[in-house]
């Protein structure tokens, strides 16, 4: 046996090496076929670029000797044809190639455009560009490819081509320029599919990008190569290619270079080196995957060999000492199995019985005959049988041993049995029988009797638990977690375990002292009695349940109390939820009864009061204390508005009919103390759950201020709320009234305010709005008080007199303007146009009596209305020269500067009385401005010097409303414009503002800077003059202010001006 296993030893070792070698061997060829492959790539690589890039050059001469064919021919042409006909060859030529060109021109000597091929091009100046400035100096006349340009016009780039033009004397006539696109090449070099972050791209000498594309994308073209990177490559001056870093993106890559021909051109492609080898790496990483993982393999096997070998030899050297050690057991053994109570049967592989032992032969149920050297289908009953040989096969070829119990009916009883077949050889099993009858009947009655008690514990839906004292161990039953939607499985429920910490930790933490202590004190006690206790315990969900808790101590055999206490568990969590609903109920009840913005009184069946709360004292004057047990009637005085007799009680009512009762209009409350109130208030029974009156709750609040907002609101829907006139609705109302026979004669008069807007616009709307209340005023007092009078549109009054003739209207109208005469605001008399119509046959439509008399109206204000706004204007000049006379000088100042311009400019007299005008009313716009605004000594805000920019606008509406001052308003309006447009209020610039606005404006500008102001003291002469130059042609008429400097000053400063 020792020479065996050496000789295995050196076999196995032998082996090993072998395996060994030949994987070193693959792993030297792998690596050297590596190295070779990718070798093999870049010379792939670099001829794929190499052919590219003659293609591309190929291409790139093919394009530009045709674009020289076609100039060539052009100039000679170009001698002796007209421009339509060589317009006619441009326009062909695009259209053959409308790939490559995108434009074809004919630039003459000057610069400009002669002829091109497109007939709505839009002239362009090209003398600044670098190929005309080339070929004007240079008398080369070779085609010159120059560097891309982006077009003026389109927007887009292209490639100027162009070549110098002679005359028959080889003078410089111009230049033909045609436009290449350069996205024809781009297009060209997308078709060759080169890769991403690969470049390929056509220059010149100079590093001029001409078209390329990058990683897949279109190059911009206002980008150029560095010359001393590019020197390297036009030294060498034929196609090479290299691996160098690119010009782009410094990434190394393969490049492939190609010059073309006489142009100084190149074509260039740039492989991406990690591109082409990225399948080059996919091969190479799947080779060395494959060899590290046969390496690995080899190695998992040749290191279970090894294992297997030891352990063989481990194996052989105890055989000898196992050999002895069985035959020393096998005595042993016979020893135990003849104390072994059980059955014992050897199956060979084939289901026979072929040997048994027991201890008891009484326990065989048949004879050694019976049943030795016969199959188990020929000794037991068919089923057992087939189980038998079902577990016999699975031990045989799983080698696990097979457990199984069956039953026999012997005479009159059932007998239980427990069979265990074990593994012996490869070829039998042992099967261990033993007798469990015993054990059957005893697990059946505890199962009869836990199924009782678990329906009941069910049936219940309580949860049981026990603690013991001794150990301090809890244990529950299913249906107590169940009960807190835990899941069961989460716990170990087989009485081993403690879950006494479960317990305490599903506790509520407001209740687990509490609950524990209760607990603890009633074993401290002696367990005396009934435990009972009430605390939360955390649901599942994330909810508390409460949970009733009771259970007793158990007493031993001998009527001593045990260490073990059984209890139940039973969810009251609905009750506790009623309970607590029904207590937030009354305290809602109570809150809402005291917080409630009403008073509310609560009655019994009796109609006595048992619960007001504060609103109902206040209301009442009856507090709580006082008013409880006394009828409704004493403490709740209600009687109406008008007639002053008691108010039916609504609270008798309720009881009577059994319905809700609402409080008529026009109740009065009068409170204990003789108080008068309007209330509003409703009465309902209070029903118990049978639908029986049990009292009446009344609800009331105090209606004085909803009240008087419904009066207040009445009154105005039918009044105007500025004049409290009757407003255009009510009057409309009334003219349907009163338009009756019996109130003929009825005359109605039509007023409309004269000067209004005019008001509002120069003094603002409080001051509109200040006239328009007196003459209201006036005339309310003016007619009787039966007349209606209303206010029906913005500065519109119409008046309503029934039974009143023609006459009697008329002389109401003269004493009406007598009054208003007498009247004014802001010294601004108050003036109304009128006009009447009286209605006398009950046929006619008042409507047209109205309309009528809003005609008469209008026809005399066409008259009145003008001369009222003249004096409107003459009163602000008033009002602006009182306010301040330093205003009214100036005013006076510019005028006749204004008169001393047009003199010197020979206007006429008429432009000339004009201007004298506009000098005088250039600022009445001041009248709006504050006077602490316009007099303040510091800087303006900006919001302030916003305010007083107002004023040009502001004089020009005042102005417009007199219908021969409106071009003067206009001037007014620009009199602040600057000629270079930076003024206000419009920006205006230069001739298109109005002459005599900017006379207006450079006279202006002169006084006041040689006037005393509240920020400054007057500017010297001199000062003011410089200050006009050297603002002329940005703030001035610069023509006006050497005019003005010139002629007008030197008049004006000797006093020789009028």
């Amino acid at each position: 046996m020792k020479k065996k296993l050496i000789l295995s030893k050196t076999i196995v070792r032998s082996f090993i090496i072998f395996v060994i070698a030949i994987l070193l061997v693959t792993w030297v060829m792998t690596i050297v076929a590596i190295r070779n492959e990718k070798e093999t790539e870049f010379k792939n690589a670099i001829n794929n670029n190499e052919n590219l890039t003659l293609v591309l050059e190929k291409h790139v001469s093919g394009v530009l000797w045709h674009v020289e064919s076609q100039f060539f021919s052009l100039r000679n042409y170009e001698y002796r044809a007209n421009v339509e006909e060589i317009q006619k060859i441009l326009e062909n030529i695009v259209v053959s190639r409308p790939d490559l060109f995108n434009l074809i021109s004919i630039i003459d000597s000057d610069g400009n455009v002669k002829v091109t091929n497109q007939k709505e091009f839009i002239p362009t100046y090209s003398g600044d560009r670098d190929f005309f400035i080339y070929h004007k100096a240079n008398e080369d006349l070779s085609i010159k490819m120059n560097r891309p340009l982006l077009g003026r016009v389109t927007g887009k780039w292209y490639i100027p081509i162009s070549l110098r033009l002679e005359n028959e004397n080889g003078e410089f006539e111009g230049v033909l320029l045609a436009s290449l696109n350069p996205y024809y090449f781009t297009d060209i070099f997308q078709e060759l599919n080169i890769g991403k972050k690969s470049l390929l791209f056509m220059a010149d000498y100079n590093g001029i990008i001409y078209s390329g594309i990058y990683d897949e994308n279109e190059l911009e073209l206002d980008i150029s190569i560095p010359v001393e990177r590019l020197s390297p490559v036009i030294e060498r001056g034929k196609p090479f290619s290299d691996r160098n870093k690119s010009f782009i993106d410094e990434a190394e890559k393969i490049r492939s270079f190609s010059f073309v021909g006489e142009h100084l051109l190149f074509v260039s492609v740039q492989t991406d080196i990690e591109e082409f080898l990225g399948s080059y790496r996919t091969r190479t990483n799947l080779r060395i995957i494959a060899l590290v993982l046969l390496t690995i393999i080899i190695i998992v096997v040749l290191f279970n060999i090894i294992k297997a070998v030891r352990s063989l030899e481990e194996k052989n050297k105890d055989l000898l000492i196992t050999e002895d050690i069985l035959k020393e057991s096998e005595s042993r053994n016979h020893a135990l199995l003849e104390g072994i109570p059980d059955l014992l049967f050897v199956f060979n592989n084939e289901g026979f019985f072929m040997d048994f032992h027991n201890s008891n032969l009484d326990k065989i149920l048949v004879s050694e005959e019976g049943f030795l050297h016969k199959h188990v289908t020929e000794v037991l009953p068919v089923e057992l049988a087939a189980i038998t040989l079902e577990k016999l096969d699975i031990v045989l070829k799983t080698g696990e041993t097979q457990v199984y119990e069956y039953s026999l009916t012997i005479g009159d009883e059932i007998e239980y049995f427990e069979s265990r077949i074990v593994y012996s050889t490869e070829n039998s099993v042992l099967a261990i029988v033993r007798d469990i009858t015993e054990r059957k009947r005893t697990e059946e009655s505890l199962l009869a009797s836990e199924s009782r008690y678990r329906s009941v514990i069910s049936v219940s839906n309580t949860g049981v638990w026990e603690y013991s004292n001794k150990k301090k161990y809890l244990w529950c039953t299913k249906e107590y977690f169940e009960m807190l939607g835990r899941n069961v499985s989460d716990y170990i429920m087989d009485g081993t375990a403690n879950i006494n910490e479960v317990w305490v930790e599903l506790l509520h933490p407001d209740d687990r002292d509490k609950a524990f202590s209760i607990f603890m004190e009633y074993l401290k006690n002696g367990s005396v009695g009934m435990y009972e206790n009430y605390y939360r315990m955390k649901h599942a969900n994330g909810s508390w349940l409460w949970i009733w808790s009771r259970g007793q101590t158990l007493k031993n055999t001998d009527g001593n109390l045990s260490n073990l206490t059984v209890g139940t568990h039973i969810n009251i969590t609905e009750l506790k939820e009623m309970e607590f609903n029904l207590f937030n109920e009354k305290e809602k009840f109570k809150t809402t009864l005291i917080s409630i913005g009403d008073g509310v009184i609560s009655t019994d069946i009796k109609g006595n009061v048992l619960i007001m709360n504060k609103v109902s004292e206040q209301l009442t004057g009856w507090t709580q204390e006082e008013a409880v047990g006394k009828p409704i009637e004493e403490v709740f005085y209600i009687m109406n508005e008008f007639t002053r007799e008691p108010c039916e009680n609504p609270v008798k009512r309720v009881l009577e009919t059994g319905e809700t009762v609402e409080m008529a209009n026009h109740t009065m409350l009068i409170s204990k103390d003789g108080t008068e109130r309007p209330i509003e208030d409703s009465a309902a029974p209070i029903k118990d759950e049978s639908g029986n009156i049990r009292g009446v709750v009344l609800v009331f609040r105090d209606f004085t201020e909803k009240k008087r907002s419904q009066d207040e609101i009445k009154y105005l829907s039918f009044h105007d709320h500025l004049t409290r006139l009757y407003n255009r609705r009510f009057f409309e109302v009334e003219m349907e009234r009163i338009d009756t026979e019996r109130n003929l004669p009825i005359s109605i008069i039509m007023g409309d305010v004269n000067g209004l807007k005019l008001i509002n616009d120069t003094f603002g709307h409080s001051v509109g709005d200040e006239l328009l209340v007196k003459a209201t005023k006036i005339l309310k007092d003016s007619f009787r008080a039966d007349d209606i009078v209303a206010r029906v549109g913005g500065d519109e009054i119409a008046v309503l007199l029934p039974k009143t003739d023609a006459s009697e209207a008329k002389e109401l109208i003269k004493r009406l303007q007598t009054n208003l005469k007498k009247e004014q605001v802001r010294d601004i008399e108050i003036s109304i146009s009128f006009g009447c119509e009286t209605k006398i046959d009950s046929t006619e439509s008042l409507a047209l009596v109205l309309k009528k008399a809003e005609d008469y109206m209008y026809n005399n204000k066409l008259f009145e209305s003008p001369s009222v706004r003249g004096r409107v204007i003459d009163n602000i000049i008033t009002t602006i020269n009182a306010k301040s006379p330093r205003e009214k000088a100036h005013s006076e100042r510019v005028s006749q500067l204004c008169i001393a311009i047009g003199d010197a400019l020979k206007m006429g007299e008429y432009d000339i009385n004009r201007l004298k005008a506009l000098g005088l009313f250039h600022d009445i716009g001041k009248i709006a401005i504050a006077d602490d605004i316009l007099n303040k000594p510091d800087k303006l805000t900006e919001s302030e010097y916003k305010e007083i920019c107002r004023h040009a606008e502001i004089g020009y509406r005042v102005l417009s409303a007199v219908n021969d001052m409106s071009e003067m308003a206009e001037h007014v309006l620009y009199h602040h414009e600057r000629w270079d447009g930076k003024g206000y209020p419009k920006g205006l610039k230069g001739g298109s503002i109005p002459l005599p606005s900017r006379i207006c404006a450079l006279a202006d500008a002169y006084d006041a800077m040689t006037s005393d102001r509240s920020y400054r003291p007057a500017m010297s002469n001199e000062d003011a003059v410089a200050e006009l130059k050297k603002n002329a042609g940005t703030q001035f008429d610069p023509e006006l202010v050497e005019v003005f400097v010139e002629q007008v000053l030197p008049e004006y400063r000797n006093g020789n001006t009028d």
